[in-house]
């Protein structure tokens, strides 16, 4: 048995480093399994927060429409989230989520929280068309609130608004808020349109063009409100 001490101890020396790789091997498995366990945990976090900024994003636009509505409660207002667009920049068109299953006709008036938006001119079972103020086939009957000079509002490529047929003898300024007139009854009296940002030529001695900035931002726009309990005697 004496001979054999030597003969252990040299085994157990040339299995020790074999011993230590294995364990290494095995911290390296757990780690690597760890840091995967991390990862997903990771990407889980990450996943949450967009979903929560999402939901606080959703309740700000919410928030401003709900006010929107409480300024307004002469109208009856229907939430509704666009799903669509057109996708041409010649028209200026979105598609809403809500359609005659839920009340809403053609002809019925569209807003956002800035104002004026367009109107509905087609709707299906669960969605409609609307045609935005800023499409070059849109026009609304419209007046300079301040002095009450009336005009013309019609979309202009670049989501620009043009206020025509403006009497060279009305007083006009940049600044000027212009609302809907109501004549001609496609839509309500009152609704901000947008304001004069530039004063332009038009026929000398008759008429006047005023360019607008829109009140609505149409760029950035994801839900609107259809005015529900106005229905329209005829078309701008």
């Amino acid at each position: 048995m004496r001979g054999l001490k030597p003969v252990q101890g040299t085994v157990s020396h040339l299995t020790s480093p074999l011993r230590g790789f294995l364990d290494t091997l095995a911290r390296t498995g757990d780690l690597e399994a760890e840091n995967e366990r991390q990862q997903q945990e990771i990407e889980r976090l990450r996943k949450e927060i967009v979903r929560l900024r999402e939901l606080e994003i959703e309740n700000q636009r919410l928030h401003v429409l709900l006010n929107y509505e409480a300024e307004n409660r002469g109208w009856q207002f229907l939430p509704a989230a666009i799903i669509g667009r057109d996708p041409s920049n010649l028209m200026q068109r979105i598609i809403i989520d809500k359609g005659t299953e839920d009340g809403v006709e053609e002809g019925m008036v569209v807003v956002a929280s800035g104002g004026l938006v367009g109107r509905i001119i087609q709707s299906f079972s669960t969605s409609a068309r609307v045609l935005l103020i800023t499409d070059p086939s849109s026009s609304v009957n419209a007046m300079i609130q301040r002095s009450r000079a009336l005009g013309v509002v019609s979309g202009k490529p670049g989501n620009k608004l043009m206020m025509e047929f403006v009497s060279q003898s009305e007083e006009a300024m940049e600044g000027d808020l212009v609302i809907t007139s109501g004549l001609g009854g496609g839509f309500p009296k009152g609704l901000f349109i947008g304001h004069v940002v530039e004063l332009g030529g038009g026929d000398p001695g008759l008429f006047r063009e005023l360019w607008l900035q829109p009140a609505a931002q149409f760029d950035g726009l994801e839900s609107v409100l259809v005015i529900t309990n106005f229905t329209p005697i005829g078309l701008d």
